[in-house]
């Protein structure tokens, strides 16, 4: 007796690739669509949550006891930040201090004037400024840098740094 093989078909063969390319890339569209919705949406709420240290008011300086004063300003943008994240730089060395909005202040950094909920810090609102006293315990400062905090569903992510400038010394007087 005979065997006779049989094979499949050209046309079935092109219809099963087909439908297996097409099932990969939904899979694959499906897996990677979301972590590009939330890039961008990080990307968005960042560029929205700009914040500026004014050094035209003299409260951004620092003394010989490594007290800095950071006077942080907010534009008209509608985004809040939940949080700013301040970075005191000099002699080799930087230090970093979150504040967060209506969280209790950590002992290094307090807000001029106090606010009216006790020792939690505001984030400044819209068109506002806040000034924060910062403990940094550096004989030397040099540098400070201020970078938003946005909140994005339930995760929290520190944006890069929106302003920077050199400390100088406080007058006294």
């Amino acid at each position: 007796m005979k065997m006779q093989k049989k094979a499949v078909s050209a046309l079935v063969a092109t219809v099963l690739l087909i439908l297996i390319t097409v099932a990969a890339v939904g899979i694959i569209w499906g897996a990677i669509m979301p972590m590009i919705n939330q890039a961008t949406q990080y990307g968005q709420s960042c560029m929205n949550a700009r914040l500026q240290i004014s050094t035209d008011s003299g409260y951004t300086c620092y003394n010989a006891t490594g007290v800095v004063l950071a006077n942080i300003e907010r534009g008209a943008e509608d985004f809040i930040p939940t949080g700013i994240q301040l970075v005191v730089s000099g002699g080799g060395q930087s230090k970093v201090f979150k504040v967060s909005d209506k969280l209790a202040a950590p002992s290094s950094v307090s807000q001029l004037p106090a606010n009216y909920s006790g020792n939690s810090l505001d984030v400044p609102g819209t068109n506002e400024a806040r000034t924060y006293v910062i403990n940094s315990g550096m004989t030397v400062t040099s540098e400070l840098a201020v970078a938003p905090i946005v909140k994005v569903g339930n995760t929290e992510k520190v944006c890069d740094v929106s302003s920077r400038v050199t400390l100088t010394a406080c007058r006294t007087g």
